[in-house]
């Protein structure tokens, strides 16, 4: 059983970093065929890898991952259904779940996070997202919308080409071949561990660029 009093907080940095593996993620596996806009895309690979940090380091209960996953989509269909953000007594009606359950799941998540669930993990004006917002408008197709994914997917393509050659290799075998440390290790004769290493280090590289 997991003492959450003993577990580590996450960091705001921690959060940028967990955000730019799941954006690297995005940009390795978007299709466009597929329907969703990039953007939507880039918010699922990006939550989904934050959510997936959270449990590896015990943040939160098994059990209270599951409510809060659980609030969080019902959250956002309510947002869309409703225009507004949704109360606690709407979210205990779809949810199934106590307004003691929503509180203090909401409460526990917010007080190890550190980073609130509403503050946008990045902080550019146009590339802002927020634990909750997940998913976003589908409708929206605008030309002009269009044309800010293709710049956005454009500038993390220029931002990893300019990558040292091993870098670049690293990051193609681990998202788009996607083999493990070890496997990539053997590739390259390097130790699983400085594989590890690098690729840390190419993370918080990029990190630095998402942000400014």
């Amino acid at each position: 059983r997991i003492n959450l009093a003993e577990q580590r907080n996450l960091t705001r940095d921690d959060v940028y970093q967990f955000g730019v593996v799941g954006l690297l993620g995005a940009l390795a596996r978007y299709d466009p065929q597929n329907g969703s806009s990039f953007k939507t895309f880039a918010y699922r690979r990006i939550h989904g890898e934050i959510i997936d940090a959270v449990r590896r380091d015990g943040v939160l209960s098994r059990d209270q991952m599951q409510k809060l996953n659980t609030i969080n989509k019902t959250k956002n269909a309510l947002i869309k259904t409703l225009n507004r953000e949704p109360t606690y007594l709407e979210l205990e009606k779809e949810t199934g779940l106590s307004l003691d359950e929503i509180s203090s799941v909401i409460s526990t998540a917010k007080s190890k996070l550190i980073v609130s669930l509403d503050e946008p993990v990045f902080g550019a004006e146009n590339k802002s997202m927020s634990y909750y917002e997940v998913l976003a408008n589908e409708d929206d197709k605008s030309p002009e919308k269009e044309l800010d994914e293709t710049e956005l997917r454009e500038e993390l393509k220029s931002l990893v080409q300019g990558l040292p050659e091993r870098e670049r290799l690293i990051l193609a075998l681990y998202y788009y071949e996607e083999l493990t440390l070890a496997d990539i290790g053997t590739v390259l004769g390097l130790s699983e561990g400085r594989v590890s290493q690098i690729l840390n280090q190419v993370h918080s590289d990029l990190r630095q660029e998402v942000k400014r």
